[in-house]
C-alpha cells in the first residue's frame, strides 16, 4: 500500500500542499483565537495637534508668549560664500 501511495504523493505533491497548509492554518488560527482572551481596546490619546493647541492656549492665557519675545537675539555670524557664489564671482571677473 505504501508503495502505491508514495509515487502518487510525489506526483500530486503540488496539488496536495496548498489544501493541507490551508487546513492546518485554519485549525491553528481557531486554536489561537480560543486560547487568547479578548483584551479591552486601548484608550486613544488626544491627537498631537490637539495637545499642542491646548498647550498654546494655556500659554497665551498665562502670558508666557510675551516672555518669549524678551529673549536676546543671538549674535549673527558672518556668512561664508557658498561654492556657487564663488563660481559666479570668478565668472564675473573673467567676463569684464
Amino acid at each position: 500500500m505504501l508503495q502505491i501511495l508514495m509515487p502518487l504523493a510525489r506526483r500530486y505533491a503540488v496539488y496536495l500542499t496548498f489544501p493541507a497548509a490551508l487546513i492546518i492554518g485554519t485549525i491553528g488560527y481557531s486554536i489561537e483565537r480560543i486560547l487568547t482572551k479578548d483584551r479591552p481596546a486601548q484608550v486613544s490619546r488626544k491627537a498631537i495637534k490637539e495637545e499642542r493647541d491646548v498647550r498654546l492656549l494655556e500659554a497665551s492665557r498665562d502670558g508666557a508668549s510675551e516672555a518669549r519675545d524678551d529673549r536676546p537675539e543671538a549674535p549673527k555670524k558672518p556668512r561664508l560664500p557658498s561654492i556657487f557664489e564663488k563660481n559666479v564671482q570668478l565668472e564675473s571677473r573673467f567676463t569684464s
